[in-house]
């Protein structure tokens, strides 16, 4: 056996061992949410509620910590300029903000986060939640977030209606990315974290 068949095994090794290393290291994100209404002459649908099939509470921690994530205390994540501007103004109502820490966030959908908010509708079939549904990060070639959030609040006729924001979206990394519908909007913003 000549010299330089005999380096291949090491180098193949130390490929392979590189290769390892490269796969292992985690991309961990915070992630900073604010959820909305705004005012719109749209009319809402018969009230609804979400598909919570994939729901996980923001406080089901030991749930959570085996997806990767951690939810971070209220008022210790990002946006509060943008929540106490969506407070002050005529047109916006902020309902929910939710910020958290996850890391390597699944290539497909995976969990989503359960978010709730707002006043509870008692109905004859049982109870609504004013805001009602999920967010979830992936990240495929993108980083994407999976929203089905539903608004739901009595009619002019008392009966409950709601409006429904159902939005699969790319997101840019560092930057404030906005998805909206008729009456429901998300503030979402997604930075890299940890070392």
């Amino acid at each position: 056996m000549n010299r330089s068949a005999a380096r291949y095994p090491s180098v193949c090794a130390a490929l392979l061992l590189a290769l390892c290393a490269t796969t292992a290291r985690a991309e961990t994100y915070q992630v900073d949410l604010i959820v909305f209404t705004q005012s719109g002459s749209e009319a809402g649908r018969p009230a609804r509620v979400p598909d919570l099939t994939r729901a996980v509470d923001p406080e089901a921690t030991a749930s959570l910590r085996n997806f990767g994530i951690r939810v971070l205390p209220e008022g210790t994540g990002g946006l509060e300029t943008m929540w106490h501007r969506l407070a002050n103004g005529r047109r916006y109502t902020p309902l929910k903000r939710l910020s958290w820490i996850q890391t390597d966030p699944p290539e497909s959908r995976g969990p989503a986060l359960h978010i709730t908010g707002g006043a509870t509708i008692d109905t004859p079939t049982g109870t609504l939640r004013g805001l009602d549904g999920t967010v979830a990060l992936y990240a495929g070639h993108y980083l994407h977030l999976d929203t089905d959030l539903v608004w739901t609040q009595r009619g002019a006729d008392g009966q409950p209606v709601s409006w429904r924001l159902k939005e699969d979206r790319s997101l840019r990394r560092d930057e404030l990315n906005y998805l909206d519908s008729p009456r429901l909007g998300v503030l979402v913003k997604v930075s890299k974290a940890g070392g």
